[in-house]
């Protein structure tokens, strides 16, 4: 586009066209578009005598038209009213853009008409609407502007630049040879259509189909394909909406699948949508044109349709001023690396070896080994009651009587039992035989521990049958109690109230082979809340019938005055016959876990979903397929290895619950970590080699990673989506950053619409910055009223190559989880200073660097020219706005707050404040510093009245040279800014001091 210095101003209010002349307007300056703010627009007015409230001119709608092309469109916004010593009073007003007006409309869901929309929720969650699953941030925009009850509030502001009111109408297509075909099915007419909607096809992998609606009485009677693209690997959806081109356009580029749930909601509904975006697409920004038109510009995309040429610094007929520059790399990584959950894969294993294997197993094994016994023997020595009974012993013997004539005649081992130490005590009992008595018998070698005899001592009298014949047990079973001392907070002496309990060394341990046990102290002296303490046993001496045992306790005791306890644990040994299975690959068994990050399909039946491990037990009478199976519930410990059965898998198949029947075969389905789910740019090369990229690098050798972590990324597929997003990410801060300002003298009008990139050369000599695209990203105009000599108007550029880089955390929460607030990473740390002072009018208050004096050009692009020109004709980096949030704030009505960049979110992206809303809590926080203030004492409010006088006559002397500059170039019949008459500076100044904080009287001259 040419440029063009064009005088033609038209300006309307509340429909009506302005005389500039006869109503004594005098224009000031206008902010085309910014990012992260709203356009505006600064004028004034010569009153006379003060008039009334409400002006003709409040809340008033308002478009400004530059050499023809529509710049603002907006309303007025507030105003300021204030005298002139010489022509009477004078009122300005500032204009806010249609952006401000959409402040306005809420979010509302059309499915549940509140605040809250969302999309990409869990399958489990009990509002989950599954047609809104799988969405892109674009397709899910989309929809939340064109839900009627948001596309009605935002068409009746303007905004939007909707074609109609119509919604609902809904179509299908197929694809063949990735080409979209003609027979494209309208699946829902819709409503309230009044012209042909946009026809849109998003997704699908191809691109280039393009189709149009025929629409009658109000409905979407067909679609009729104009083009059917090419590369399709699957039917695109079909995206009909009343939005104009552009929007959708824009929208189609947002494909970023999130891992994580999107929630549209609050008051704000072009923030929340614009925190959306920017959660997954950095780069982007959000804009309202003055058509109404909703854009969402990537600076990336931007191409130089600017050139600024720079003459020498000597000549007087220049149309460019020199720029300011600055060139920062301390927020600048190289390399981007996207850390997702662990990657988890269903496994199947199971005792039999599969078909074909030659192999022994299918990876897994019996693993019933325990205390000392061997497979064979722990499988032998196994009863029911080890699982049914853990309080028993493990170990205990077992034995019948027989009888004869009365008395007992022998007595046979049925269980020889194990690990005793000593030979057990032989009880029988009867409730008619009396006296009968016996002692058992210990083996050695290979039964060494065991009950090999029972010998009859005495075969007693009066057994009518056969007597209950009891051995005492070789250990505690999984509990016991007793008494207590205690040497120290961490060592409890214990004495058994069992005198015939005993227990080796560690058996209460957190080991795979303890039993895991805690303990509970009990004090009789102690009366406060640690009465009762309980703690994990870290380890325990060994106990003998009638001994002691020292027990170690993992957390100290608050207290050593306790003196009874009961300690329990899981009952291990022989409860794991028959339930415990070891997993042969250790690879696999290091790596296995309880749960499935996302719901699989069960290989029982395609229906069913699963989050956790599962085993079957499987039999048949010949041991061979085809079998019965049950399913049994399992536990999974990594550690050791292991599986756990819920229950014995011989008596799954047990006619009376007691007899073991060894299981055909035991399969287990297991959840398996593979590793962390990485997307990494640039690709390593070869893989595990860091690969580094970016002007920062190249220029500067800079080797940073940024690391990104995402639990929520749990699902393999979304591999090529995270890989998307980290290429994003590392063009938002692989660059150094490129940003400042520049004038041109005259009405730039190719820069007066979003989207433009700039390149900077001389006249007559290089400066380097040829082949660089540096996006505009703030635009602002400013009026000379009187301009002798030289241009009528001075159109001021910001360009920034900074993006906005988001930290990790800001995407890693699960949906509907809080996060705090914070500032977004890479923020210029003068912006914050300036926002919180309210400086208006400083162009460079954001940037710190650039509050210098104008760069040596020459210098500066010599110094890049070897680097930059890499960047394939441009930085390509998103743009922070930190100039844009200041230039142009303040001028001719007072300073606008600068706005802070504070960002929120609730999930990863789901939730998000933008600068526009901080700005307003800012204001908030600072009316209520003010209340506040209102309660300092005499002595305090007196020094601040004091500070303010000198302030408010600083602030006076400017008004008035700036207002008196302004006056002097307005053309004849304007009026002209003034003081009350008769008030000096001083006074006037000691007036406005005196205006009382709130809560504060008025201290007299």
């Amino acid at each position: 586009m040419p440029l063009v210095c064009d005088t033609s101003v038209v300006i309307v209010i509340g429909g009506t066209t302005i005389d500039q002349i006869a109503t004594g307007l005098v224009l000031a300056e206008v902010q085309v578009y910014m990012r992260d703010g709203h356009p505006t627009l600064t004028l004034g007015r010569t009153l006379g005598p003060l008039p009334a409230f409400p002006d003709p001119w409040d809340n008033q709608t308002i478009t400004l038209t530059l050499g023809g092309t529509l710049v603002f469109s907006g309303f007025t916004g507030r105003s300021l009213t204030h005298p002139d010593s010489e022509h009477g009073w004078m009122r300005e007003w500032t204009c806010y853009g249609l952006s401000k007006l959409a402040e306005y409309v809420p979010v509302t869901d059309s499915n549940t008409l509140t605040d809250l929309a969302r999309f990409n929720t869990q399958p489990d969650d009990p509002n989950n609407i599954q047609s809104r699953d799988g969405r892109t941030i674009g397709q899910a925009v989309l929809e939340v502007l064109t839900m009627p009850e948001n596309a009605e509030l935002l068409q009746a502001l303007g905004v939007g630049n909707y074609s109609s009111f119509g919604s609902g109408a809904s179509a299908t297509c197929t694809v063949s040879g990735g080409v979209v075909q003609t027979s494209i099915t309208v699946t829902g007419a819709g409503t309230g259509y009044t012209t042909a909607p946009t026809v849109r096809f998003s997704g699908g992998g191809g691109g280039g189909a393009t189709a149009t609606a025929h629409v009658s009485g109000g409905t979407v009677t067909g679609i009729t394909l104009v083009s059917g693209g090419s590369g399709y690997l699957a039917a695109p959806v079909i995206v009909i909406t009343t939005l104009p081109a552009a929007t959708v356009a824009d929208l189609d580029t947002l494909a970023f699948l999130p891992p994580y749930e999107m929630d549209f909601s609050g008051e704000h509904i072009l923030q929340s949508i614009e925190g959306i975006v920017q959660g997954g697409h950095p780069n982007h920004f959000v804009q309202v044109l003055p058509d109404g038109t909703i854009r969402f510009y990537d600076p990336r995309t931007f191409t130089a349709t600017i050139n600024a040429v720079l003459n020498d610094i000597t000549t007087d007929n220049a149309r460019w001023d020199m720029p300011q520059l600055t060139l920062d790399w301390s927020q600048s990584y190289t390399r981007v690396l996207v850390r997702g959950n662990s990657y988890v894969v269903p496994i199947t294993l199971q005792t039999l070896p599969w078909p074909g294997s030659s192999a022994t197993d299918g990876g897994l094994v019996t693993d019933f080994a325990h205390d000392g016994l061997t497979e064979a023997k722990a499988i032998a020595l196994w009863v029911y009651t080890d699982f049914t009974n853990p309080l028993t012993s493990q170990g205990t013997a077992l034995a019948h009587a027989t009888v004869s004539s009365g008395t007992i005649a022998s007595i046979t081992v049925d269980n020889s039992g194990y690990n005793y130490s000593s030979a057990p005590s032989v009880l029988i009992t009867d409730l008619t035989g009396t006296s009968a008595a016996a002692t058992a018998v210990l083996g050695s070698g290979s039964t060494a521990g065991m009950v090999t005899a029972i010998n009859v001592t005495n075969a007693g009298s009066g057994y009518s049958s056969s007597p209950t014949v009891t051995l005492t047990g070789p250990a505690v079973g999984n509990s016991d109690v007793g008494t207590c001392t205690m040497s120290s907070t961490t060592q409890v002496t214990v004495t058994s109230s069992n005198s015939k309990t005993n227990w080796p060394a560690d058996y209460w341990d957190q080991t795979n082979t303890g039993h895991q046990a805690s303990i509970v102290l009990r004090s009789d002296t102690i009366s406060d809340v640690t009465q009762t303490y309980t703690s994990k046993v870290t380890a325990n001496t060994s106990l003998s019938p009638g001994g002691t045992s020292v027990i170690t306790l993992q957390v100290a005791a608050p207290a050593t005055s306790y003196n009874s306890y009961q300690i329990y644990g899981t009952a291990g040994g022989a409860s794991f016959v028959w339930r415990r299975y070891r997993v042969t690959n250790t690879a696999v068994a290091a790596q296995m876990t309880s749960y499935f990050p996302w719901p699989v399909p069960y290989k029982n039946s395609a229906a069913t979903l699963v989050s956790t491990a599962q085993a079957v037990v499987q039999y048949s009478s010949t041991g061979s397929e085809p079998f019965n199976q049950t399913p049994i519930g399992v536990n999974v410990d990594p550690t050791s290895g292991t599986i756990l059965l819920a229950r014995p898998s011989a008596l799954v198949y047990s006619p009376d619950g007691k007899t073991a029947v060894p299981p055909s075969n035991v399969q287990v389905f297991l959840p398996v970590n593979t590793g962390a789910l990485q997307a990494v740019y640039p690709p390593d090369s070869p893989p595990g080699t860091p690969v580094y990229g970016g002007t920062a690098y190249t220029a500067l050798g800079i080797q940073r990673t940024k690391y990104l972590s995402m639990p929520d990324w749990t699902d393999y597929s979304q591999s090529s989506n995270m890989a998307l997003f980290a290429q994003e990410y590392f063009g938002t801060c692989s660059n150094v950053v490129i940003e400042g300002t520049i004038s041109y003298h005259g009405l730039l009008s190719a820069a007066l619409a979003p989207g433009q990139g700039l390149s900077i050369t001389g006249s007559g000599y290089t400066t380097g910055y040829e082949g660089i695209v540096l996006p505009v990203v703030a635009c602002n105009v400013r009026f000379n009223q009187r301009a002798e000599g030289g241009s009528l108007f001075e159109t001021e550029l910001t360009f920034s190559t900074r993006r906005m880089p988001f930290t990790g955390a800001q995407f890693q929460r699960p949906a509907m989880k809080g996060q705090p607030l914070g500032f977004a990473e890479g923020m210029a740390g003068g912006m914050a200073e300036a926002a919180r002072f309210g400086i208006g009018g400083l162009v460079a208050a954001g940037l710190g660097a650039l509050q210098s004096a104008v760069a040596p050009t020459m210098a500066l692009g010599q110094q890049l020219s070897q680097y930059l020109q890499q960047t394939g004709g441009g930085m390509g980096a998103a743009v922070e706005g930190t100039i844009g949030n200041m230039a142009g704030m303040g001028a001719f009505g007072g300073g606008e707050q600068a706005e802070l960049g504070e960002v929120s979110r609730e999930h990863g992206g789901a939730k998000t404040i933008s600068t526009r809303e901080a700005n307003e809590r800012h204001k908030q926080e600072i009316l209520r510093q003010n209340t506040l203030r209102g309660k300092a004492g005499p002595a305090e409010r007196a020094e601040r009245i004091k500070d303010r006088q000198e302030a408010a006559r600083q602030v006076a002397k400017k008004r008035k040279e700036r207002v008196q500059e302004r006056m002097a170039k307005a053309p004849e019949g304007t009026g002209h800014l003034i003081q009350v008459h008769g008030e000096t500076d001083e006074e006037g100044a000691r007036r406005q001091a005196m205006q009382a904080e709130p809560g504060e009287e008025q201290v007299g001259g």
